[in-house]
């Protein structure tokens, strides 16, 4: 196991935040799992598989900063997708499809009636609370133009 040091990766970056950072973004994906070693790993930590891998020039700072985006192999069906695909090779019926299409339109019609009701219960509160301050100002106001006929002036 030769020794690296922060001397023999500067060399391949422009500056040590630099280094630190493609270092560590590296080693992240060691750890993890998510990738292989690009050297003989001979027991090392995933931070200096990461720092010999830069100063062995096998990786470079803007593969690891700039990750070409992985297209997945296969594009995943969402369930409509599926359900016309069998609609249209006829594997269903037009009432199975009529069917599901109505089960799917009650469904929003509900989300919207749940919606609905939650602004009115909402509003009622604010309708009742509206009410329990406008009495309580009322009471004060009577208070306050009783004390004031009530109470005898002070003789100064």
């Amino acid at each position: 196991m030769a020794r690296i040091t922060v001397e023999d990766c500067l060399d391949k970056v422009d500056n040590r935040f630099e280094l630190v950072m493609v270092a560590s973004k590296r080693a992240r994906a060691l750890a993890t799992g998510g990738k292989e070693p690009l050297v003989p790993a001979e027991s090392d930590k995933p931070t200096v598989i990461a720092l010999r891998e830069i100063a062995e020039e096998v990786i470079t700072p803007a593969e690891i900063m700039n990750p070409k985006e992985e297209e997945p192999e296969e594009k995943f069906e969402t369930v409509e997708d599926i359900l016309k695909d069998k609609a249209d090779d006829d594997l269903l019926s037009v009432g199975e499809t009529r069917r599901i299409e109505t089960a799917k339109e009650n469904q929003r019609k509900a989300d919207v009636k749940k919606a609905e009701k939650k602004e009115n219960k909402l509003s009622e509160a604010q309708q009742s609370n509206k009410k329990r301050m406008d009495d309580l100002e009322n009471r004060i106001e009577k208070l306050e133009n009783a004390g004031k006929t009530d109470i005898p002036a002070q003789p100064k």
